[in-house]
Parts: structure tokens; C-alpha cells; sequence
């Protein structure tokens, strides 16, 4: 538990932000607090309220927030066994086509949401839970002492979510995005290219209050409106569980979110299991033709290159995975401690009624719910293991080629040598001939001399002897 504290009446007072004020946040941090959330909310109202006002009898009453009508809410909260408020983004249902602008925002107004958590007795804890992205707070707890002597306890946790979709976006619109383009990063979603699957984090922020005779609940679900089916099946199910069931545990509603919840992980991590089959598949296959035909397919690189790209992202969201799910395993155990204390102050506030078969099975569900997750997280650990078996197989078949191109290479500069020596020997040969061509030119130049040397030393007495063989007359 993050945090437990035994209120006074005296202590109970409202901050202007609606929240309770707690020793764990100065006024400026939960300013600050409301400040960061409230860049998630609407302009519009549209909280969902579903209320069941009888106590052994079904009488559910349906409403939406708005703020014409908040004084109708505050009576229902008196009157109601058990109440549920939702507030989602904009749902996104089949065949609807007024779509605001402002669909990624919750559909609750800042006002509206302040009015929320003072009705609801909300502490800045709740409000910070939502707001650290990266830092999972887990569940935390406050137990209140009310006016007519009697406890209640209240108690919230951020459930961390991830769920598998088919891509909303083209292929090659993906590493246009910002989280598209940068997949290492956890928080942003995992796009499986193979099997054309996105897998999308979110969260749904719980606050709960029981006093063991009302019970109130409020969910912040900050999931895609897109996913319409999975983004308004928490408020279908609590609905539904309300409805049929006659006598509300106290943890009913908890037990049918965490169910939801396992069942998203269940499937997300199913689908990135195909993700890795097809990678290994892919390799093997590759691996196979390429013993085949040793021939060297330079394309392959960027094939490897993105494949290892993929392997890596998926290496850096499975360990933000192992985090998230230890976090919702350590919820549902401290929701086993939170049934404890409910019993208890239960059995204070109708001293005269008997422990029913119904609230034990709220327990039994919580259980059921932990060992789904306990099984969920052994289910991750293999998908780790797997994907580094992948990415070794990767690295191989990367050595294979690059071994294959490092023969291809030796085979090809081998052909190269040898056409080197037989130019060198054609160079040599040249070489000679070009020397014994040099020498026979010295030795005709010798005799050029020679007879150069033999004409000038005999042309005066040639010259002399034809003087006088031609006599003047």
C-alpha cells in the first residue's frame, strides 16, 4: 500500500481543486497535479453514471453528467448501494460521423471533475497516480473515520493496459509518426509489422470509497476511442455485473476490471508471439535458399537490418511489459489486504448480518485474477527468451552471409592475382624487349659516330684531290 492514514473529522476539509488535502502533497503540487491532467479533458461532459439503489432489490438507474444535473448526481450518491462513474475519451462506435475535433480528450470538463472528486472524498494521490506516465504507483489507500462513528476506506491504483488492434494507418505511413518512428521507445506502441497488428499502452485510473454499506467507484479510462469495443467494455461488464447481481460484493466491480485487463495482456502478448514466429520463420526460410543457391543477395542487408531494427523494439517494450505486469500482480494482492479491511468494517457497520457466500467469492475472484497474471508474466518471460533466440539466429544467419561473401570475395580477388601475374609477366617481357631494343640503338648509334667521325677527317683532302683533278684552264 503507497499510502494509509486515519482521517478526523476535523481534517476532512476540501482543497479548491476538489481532492482531499493529504500531508504527502503541498498545495502548489496538487495545483501542479490538476494542472498536468487537466491537458487530458474536454470542454464537453460526458461522464457515465450507473447507480443500483436498491439493496436487495434491482433498481439501476442510468445517467449522463452534465452540469444541469449535478445536483441529481449528489442525491443519487446518498441513495445508491452501489455507483459508477466513467469517463472515456470520445468512443468512436460504427456509423457515427460527428466526430469532435477533440476526440483523444477525456469527455469530462475541469469543473466537472473537481466537483467529481470532492463528491467522491478523493485524495491528490489518486490524481498523481494518473499523471507519472513512467513511474507505476500502485494501490494506495486512505482510511476515513465519518460522523456517525463508522469507517471508510478509500482506496486507488492506475491499472497499466496493453492492447493488441490491426494498424489503424498504411504501412508506409508508420515512420512518418513520431512514436512510429521511434518503436524503442516503451510508451509509445508496438508496431508489428508482419502480421499488421499495432500494440497500444494505456491506463484506467481507479478511485474507490466504501464505508460497508454504499460502495462508490470511479474510472478514468484513457484508452483509444478507435478501439470502441475495448474502450467501453468496462463500463458494458460493471453495467452488466450491477444488473443481475443482487447482492454487490465489495469488490465486484475491481474483479471485473482486472478481468478485462488480463484478458487485453492475454492477447497482446499473443499476437506479438506471432510477430516472432513469422521473424524465425522468415529466417529459416531465407536460410534454407540461400544453402540452396550460395548465391549472395546484397537486398538481404536492409531485410536484416530492418528485421534486427524490429527485434530490438520488441526486446525494449517486453521489459516495460514485465514492469507493468508486476505492478497490476502487486494491485491484485493489495486488493486481497483491501477485502480484508472491507469485511471488517462490514461487519462494524451491520454488527447484526452474517458473512455471506457471495462477498467470500469476491475473493476467490481476486485469486482466480492473480494466478491469470502470475501466468501472464511466465507467458512474457518466454516471449523474452524467445526473441533473443530469434535475434541469435538473426546474428547467424547474418555470419553465414557475410562468411559467403567473404569466400565469394576470396574467390574473386584470387582471379584478380592471377590476372595480376600474368600482366606482370607480359610487363617483364615487354620490359626485356624495350632493353634489348635500347642496346641495338646504342650500338647503331656507335656507328653513326664512327662514320660521322671518318667523314669529317677525310672531306678536306676530298676536296683538295678534286681541285686539283679539275685544273683552271
Amino acid at each position: 500500500m503507497d499510502s494509509q492514514r486515519l482521517a478526523n473529522n476535523d481534517d476532512m476539509y476540501l482543497s479548491g481543486n476538489g481532492a482531499v488535502s493529504s500531508p504527502l502533497f503541498s498545495s502548489r503540487e496538487v495545483e501542479a497535479d490538476m494542472v498536468e491532467i487537466e491537458r487530458s479533458f474536454s470542454k464537453q461532459n460526458g461522464v457515465r453514471v450507473v447507480a443500483d439503489l436498491g439493496y436487495q432489490e434491482r433498481d439501476i438507474q442510468d445517467m449522463i453528467l452534465r452540469n444541469q444535473n449535478f445536483e441529481q448526481f449528489q442525491q443519487l450518491c446518498k441513495q445508491s448501494a452501489v455507483l459508477g462513474c466513467f469517463i472515456n475519451r470520445f468512443i468512436i462506435k460504427p456509423g457515427v460521423s460527428d466526430v469532435p475535433k477533440d476526440k483523444k480528450r477525456l469527455r469530462v470538463s475541469s469543473s466537472m471533475f473537481k466537483s467529481l472528486l470532492a463528491t467522491f472524498d478523493a485524495s491528490p494521490c489518486f490524481v498523481s497516480s494518473m499523471i507519472n506516465g513512467e513511474i507505476l504507483m500502485g494501490l494506495g489507500s486512505r482510511l476515513v473515520s465519518q460522523q456517525n462513528g463508522n469507517r471508510a476506506l478509500s482506496f486507488w491504483y492506475t491499472l497499466p493496459v496493453r492492447t493488441a488492434s490491426p494498424c489503424f494507418d498504411a504501412e508506409s505511413t508508420h515512420a512518418l509518426s513520431v512514436i512510429g518512428s521511434n518503436q524503442m521507445d516503451p510508451n509509445g506502441y508496438l508496431h508489428l509489422g508482419d502480421i499488421n497488428h499495432d500494440i497500444r499502452p494505456s491506463k484506467i485510473g481507479v478511485y474507490s470509497w466504501n464505508d460497508g454499506i454504499m460502495c462508490r467507484i470511479m474510472i478514468v479510462d484513457f484508452q483509444d476511442g478507435r478501439l470502441h469495443d475495448i474502450a467501453d467494455e468496462p463500463y458494458k461488464k460493471i453495467r452488466e455485473m450491477i444488473e443481475r447481481s443482487t447482492d454487490h460484493g465489495s469488490l465486484d466491480s475491481h474483479a471485473t476490471l482486472l478481468s478485462s485487463s488480463a484478458r487485453w495482456w492475454n492477447h497482446a502478448l499473443t499476437q506479438l508471439k506471432r510477430q516472432l514466429i513469422l521473424c524465425e520463420l522468415h529466417l529459416l526460410e531465407e536460410n534454407m535458399q540461400r544453402l540452396a543457391s550460395p548465391v549472395p543477395d546484397l537486398a538481404s542487408s536492409a531485410r536484416h537490418l530492418a528485421m534486427k531494427k524490429t527485434l530490438h523494439s520488441i526486446i525494449s517494450h517486453v521489459q516495460r511489459y514485465k514492469t507493468e505486469l508486476q505492478i497490476t500482480a502487486e494491485i491484485a494482492a493489495d486488493l486481497q489486504i483491501v477485502f480484508q479491511k472491507l469485511h471488517c468494517i462490514k461487519k462494524a457497520a451491520s454488527p447484526g448480518e452474517e458473512k455471506k457466500n457471495s462477498e467470500m467469492l469476491v475473493d476467490e475472484n481476486i485469486v482466480t485474477i492473480a494466478k491469470h497474471i502470475s501466468a501472464l508474466r511466465a507467458f512474457l518471460l518466454e516471449l523474452e527468451n524467445k526473441t533473443e533466440t530469434t535475434m541469435e539466429l538473426l546474428s547467424d544467419v547474418i555470419k553465414s552471409r557475410n562468411d559467403m561473401l567473404m569466400v565469394n570475395n576470396g574467390s574473386v580477388v584470387r582471379k584478380l592475382l592471377k590476372s595480376a601475374r600474368k600482366q606482370s609477366k607480359t610487363s617483364q617481357t615487354m620490359m626485356k624487349e624495350s632493353q634489348k631494343m635500347a642496346s641495338e640503338m646504342k650500338k647503331d648509334s656507335v656507328s653513326m659516330k664512327t662514320i660521322a667521325l671518318l667523314t669529317m677527317a677525310f672531306l678536306p683532302a676530298t676536296s683538295i684531290a678534286v681541285g686539283f683533278a679539275h685544273p683552271r684552264k
